[in-house]
Parts: structure tokens; sequence; C-alpha cells
């Protein structure tokens, strides 16, 4: 299955004037119409669709049953997708809400919009996020990434699991000879590689700091 992000969606729906003319006025365009539309009605009885040739004839509602039947299908995608809240995602990227919020009203969560700046957004796993390098990851890779942690780090004790931190740490410093902040930190164009590098990296840096703190 094509996993749409939210930008496409967005694209999806911004288009369907293109979609209308790129169909109305092809006799073969006509006929994909009619076989997606039985198809639709098959699939979802309760869509409000015309079934008359009389659509062929009518731009406007030729238009009509495109949106119907672009929607309908976006929304059967929308209902397999999950969606976190500003707090969630917070946690998962490792930020505090604020920066989350400052994200969406700078645009880094690709095709989220908010018509007020107090409304609650709920921001799905297909959304792209754009990093501060230009790159940008899906939220679902962020998820995952962040899983992958927890269930990783499910230590014995305190001293295996400092020990397990710093190995992984090590990894990255001979991976890139030498200290995030002397390497990785200053690449410009990072590829996706490296950025979920420096997310993994920087994670593992926080949690070492957070032990420290803790222990003193």
């Amino acid at each position: 299955m094509f996993m749409l992000t939210a930008y496409e969606k967005e694209k999806v729906i911004q288009n369907i004037d293109h979609f209308t003319d790129a169909f109305y006025n092809d006799a073969d365009g006509k006929l994909f119409i009619k076989l997606l539309s039985n198809y639709i009605k098959t699939t979802f009885p309760d869509i409000r669709l015309t079934f008359d040739d009389v659509v062929f004839l009518d731009k406007l509602e030729f238009r009509h049953n495109i949106e119907k039947i672009l929607r309908t299908m976006l929304e059967v995608q929308n209902e397999s997708s999950k969606t976190y809240t500003t707090g969630q995602l917070a946690k998962f990227f490792g930020v505090s809400i604020t920066a989350i919020n400052n994200w969406i009203d700078q645009g880094r969560f690709i095709g989220i919009k908010r018509d007020s700046r107090h409304k609650r957004v709920r921001i799905s796993e297909d959304t792209l996020w754009e990093s501060n390098t230009n790159g940008r990851i899906l939220v679902r890779s962020v998820v995952e990434m962040w899983q992958k942690e927890q269930d990783k780090y499910v230590p014995l004790d305190k001293e295996s699991d400092q020990m397990v931190l710093e190995e992984e740490i090590d990894f990255f410093v001979k991976k890139y000879n030498g200290k995030y902040e002397d390497t990785l930190m200053h690449y410009e164009n990072k590829t996706s590689e490296q950025l979920q590098d420096e997310a993994e990296w920087k994670y593992l840096l926080r949690r070492k700091a957070h032990d420290k703190s803790f222990a003193l």
C-alpha cells in the first residue's frame, strides 16, 4: 500500500480542478471515472455520487463526483494512520511542547496548519518533518526510532545500563571520528542516514546527561 504524506494529501485536494480537466475532456478518462465511481459506491454505499450519464455533460457535477471520490479515498488512509498530539511528539522528538508548536507554526511539519494559535493539532505518522538542515523525515520514522531506543534500554541494573549507553555513544564517536559537537553537528546538507544518526546520537547524549544529573 502506498502511504501518502500529509503534504501529498493536501496536494490531492488542491488539484481537484486539475483532475477534473484531465478526465472530463478525455473519453478514456471518463470511462476510468465510471469504473472508480462504481467501485467506491460498492465499497462505501453511503457515499453520495451522481450515477447518471448527465454527469459527463455537466462539468460542475463531474467535479463534485471526483471530489467526493478523492476525499473518500483519503479518509480511508487517514483512518489507518496513527496520529499524535503535540505532547506525544515532544516525547518522541525529545523537545518541549513549545518547540513542537513552534515547528508547526514555522511549517516544519509539512502540510500541517492550524486556524488559530491555540487550536489543538494532531499530526499523522505520515507527516514529513523538516529538520534545520533541510532534510525531511517521516514522523513515523522518528517514532520508530524512539521506540527502538525504549526497547533497547531495559537494563538489568544501573551499571549495565550505563555500559550499554557508553557503547552506543562510542559507536557514533568511532563512525564519525570524534564527538558529536566536533563532527556531525557541523555537517551541512546531511543525508537521511546522517539525520537519523544525529537524532539517535543526541538522544543518547541527553540520556547520559540526565543520568549524570540524577546521580548528583
